[in-house]
Formats: C-alpha cells, sequence, structure tokens
C-alpha cells in the first residue's frame, strides 16, 4: 500500500478560493500543522467564525474554537449533523447539546458564497456574520501516477507505474509500482527495492523498456506470486532477493510453482511469508541483510 495521504476538498464556492484555487483571504482548512497555525493566527476571542462541514472534524473545529472564545456558525448541508454515522434523533441530541455550548448550528441549508469581511451567504439570503471560514468538507485522496517522486525518511520514491492516462479495466493492472532507493551510510551499501504490487503480464510487459527495474536489490514478487507472470520481466529485475507475500494454503495456489521455480532459479534468497513467515530486509555493508522469523504453528 502506497499511502500518499489526502488533501483538504474545497467546495465550489464563490469567494472562498483564488483563482490558484488556494485558500482566499479569511479562509482556511483544517488538514495539517500549518492549518491550525493559520487559523490560531486568524481567530480572536470575541471573534465570529464559521465552520463549513457537520462531520467529525467540523464538530470538533466548532468546539476547539468556542472555547478559545470564538462565536461560531456550525452549517451543514445535510438535513443533520454528521448524517452518515448517526440517525437524526442522535443528530438532534447532539446539535442541542453543540446549541448548548454556544454553537449556533444551521442544518439543511447550503452555502452560497463567501463574502470576505462580512460572512458566509446562505441560499436562503442570510448572511452569517464571520471574519474566518473554515472550511471541513472532507478531503480527496493524493493519487500518483509515473514520473512522481516521493520521499519517507532517508527512502527516495520513483512511481514506475500506472501512466498518466492508464485507463485499464483491471484493477490489478493500475497497481502503482514503486523504486524505493536508500542511499548509502558509512557501514551500510544503498539499497533498491523494486515494489510491484498486483500487475500481470499487461504491465509487466509495458515496463520492459523502463532501466529502472533492472539489477534491483530486492523484488516484491508481483501478485503474490499468481501464475499471471511476465518471465522476461521478472528476468530482468536480477534481483539479489525476492519476497513473496503469500497466506498459507490460500485458496488461489499462491504462489504458482512455476513462478517460484523461476524466482529461486533468479536467485537462491528467494523468500516466502507462508513458509519464512515475517520476513525483514535490512541494508548491510555487501548489500541486502534478511531476517526471517518461521510462521506460527497452527
Amino acid at each position: 500500500m502506497l499511502a500518499t495521504g489526502a488533501r483538504a476538498a474545497v467546495p465550489p464556492l464563490p469567494g472562498a478560493t483564488t483563482s490558484r484555487s488556494r485558500p482566499a483571504e479569511g479562509v482556511t482548512v483544517l488538514r495539517d500543522l500549518a492549518d491550525c497555525r493559520r487559523l490560531a493566527a486568524l481567530t480572536r476571542p470575541g471573534a465570529p467564525v464559521v465552520v463549513l462541514g457537520g462531520g467529525v472534524l467540523g464538530l470538533e473545529t466548532a468546539r476547539a474554537l468556542g472555547r478559545r472564545g470564538a462565536r461560531v456558525h456550525l452549517v451543514e448541508a445535510a438535513a443533520w449533523l454528521m448524517h452518515r454515522q448517526l440517525d437524526q434523533g442522535a443528530a438532534r441530541v447532539l446539535a442541542g447539546h453543540y446549541t448548548r455550548l454556544g454553537v449556533t448550528v444551521h442544518s439543511r441549508t447550503a452555502a452560497l458564497r463567501w463574502i470576505p469581511g462580512r460572512g458566509l451567504e446562505l441560499e436562503d439570503g442570510r448572511v452569517l456574520a464571520g471574519d474566518v471560514l473554515v472550511v471541513a468538507t472532507g478531503v480527496r485522496p493524493r493519487t500518483v501516477h509515473a514520473g512522481h517522486e516521493l520521499a519517507a525518511g532517508p527512502w527516495r520514491l520513483s512511481v514506475l507505474w500506472p501512466p498518466p492516462d492508464f485507463a485499464g479495466d483491471d484493477p490489478n493492472e493500475g497497481s502503482v509500482v514503486l523504486l524505493a532507493r536508500l542511499p548509502s551510510s558509512a557501514d551500510a551499501a544503498g539499497l533498491s527495492v523494486l515494489l510491484t504490487g498486483d500487475i500481470e503480464e499487461s504491465a509487466q510487459r509495458a515496463l520492459l523498456p523502463e532501466p529502472a527495474i533492472r539489477g534491483v536489490d530486492v523484488l516484491k514478487t508481483p501478485h503474490h506470486g499468481a501464475a499471471t507472470q511476465e518471465a522476461a520481466f521478472l528476468d530482468a529485475t536480477r534481483p539479489r532477493v525476492t519476497l513473496t507475500s503469500v497466506g498459507a494454503d490460500n485458496p488461489y495456489g499462491h504462489p504458482a510453482p512455476a513462478t517460484w521455480a523461476r524466482l529461486t532459479g533468479l536467485t537462491p534468497a528467494s523468500y516466502r511469508t507462508d513458509r519464512h513467515g515475517d520476513v525483514a530486509v535490512v541494508p548491510g555493508p555487501d548489500g541486502p541483510v534478511v531476517h526471517w522469523r518461521g510462521p506460527r504453528p497452527r
């Protein structure tokens, strides 16, 4: 799994964003620490603040701003707060609790536009006074495709697949393929790991011209070692170590005998979790060092 995070989702609300899709004056989302600092700088005790979104994040934000002394309006377009998690009766109790805390709740009403210096105009014509608009309307996942470069601590991750225009119907062929590289240190050589997801023959053939797949230290076997492998792809990786993630006695027959035979032919340092249990690969002075702990008795 490649967890690339998410970005705050901002609805197409006139006045809320700039021409470059950034939060406009007086508007903020709440996704990371920088957003928290921005919100703290924008708000002051006694100031009116509008929170757009009656989900968990919106509720938590409204409560926190109220504690800071802000006069808070909480706006939810759905019929009641937390409509995905609560029924109407429970939401009524929740809304009453927030009202007693000093938060003014507006549900079943949509935002029309943000007016800097005035507040949030609703579809019914009312304008909720607000110096600040906090948008808490969910998130959108960040997606990656071939050509993207990522970092995770000292690791550098190059996305090799899928291409930006990928439109395949098979989700396996749309798996993200990464080359992860760890630089060398004073006491260990660098390490390269090819992470292949569940790609099968078609994607493997498409990746054959890619220089980055060739001569890696570690290959994570595609699709649990299924029979749907392109032999030329496996051969091209020339791995020093192969890792096959597979459940014991799985009903799919993974890894396929022919695939396993090819992997062990490429390198005797081939490991599979049904036989070797937990497997760890760490950098050593001469390349990858493998530690494994056999599967627990069943």
